[in-house]
């Protein structure tokens, strides 16, 4: 029988009007650029049959680790109107934190939030939603468990 190759989560791409803003709005969050590339169109124009006349994208993540968010800068962008966050398709993605609280306060002033932090519902985990300059939706979790589940 052969070796399975399961995959691993490598990144969330995320099509953006103003990638200066939110290249911005990351790295206050304490996310790093890796990767800017303003020249990937004609691989992109291939891979996915558009016509784009240029893409610029910004990786961003915290290394050591691989995972990151992949801001993509389309020209022309097609302005979509988003989905409900209870309709179908990808809603959100999440980030953990080590303490949702002390992310919240460092951030609140930002406006784009939600709500509190909350207690999950299996009051296992905090955590908290807010939105990036373009919308996205992110879910930010607390890396321990929540005092009240131990």
């Amino acid at each position: 029988m052969p070796e399975v190759d399961y995959p691993e989560f490598r990144h969330v791409g995320l099509v953006v009007r103003d990638i200066e803003r939110c290249v911005a709005f990351y790295q206050e969050l304490g996310f790093e650029v890796l990767v800017d590339n303003q020249d990937s169109a004609p691989l992109i124009s291939d891979l996915l049959g558009l016509d784009v006349r240029s893409l610029r994208v910004v990786k961003l993540g915290r290394p050591p680790e691989a995972t990151c968010v992949e801001l993509l800068g389309f020209d022309p962008v097609i302005d979509s109107s988003r989905p409900p966050l209870n309709g179908t398709g990808i809603t959100h993605f999440a980030l953990t934190v080590e303490n949702v609280d002390t992310f919240y306060e460092a951030h609140r002033h930002s406006g784009s939030f939600l709500s509190e932090p909350r207690v999950s519902f299996d009051g296992r985990f905090k955590l908290v939603f807010c939105r990036d300059p373009e919308g996205n939706v992110i879910e930010v979790v607390s890396a321990k468990p929540h005092p009240s589940s131990i």
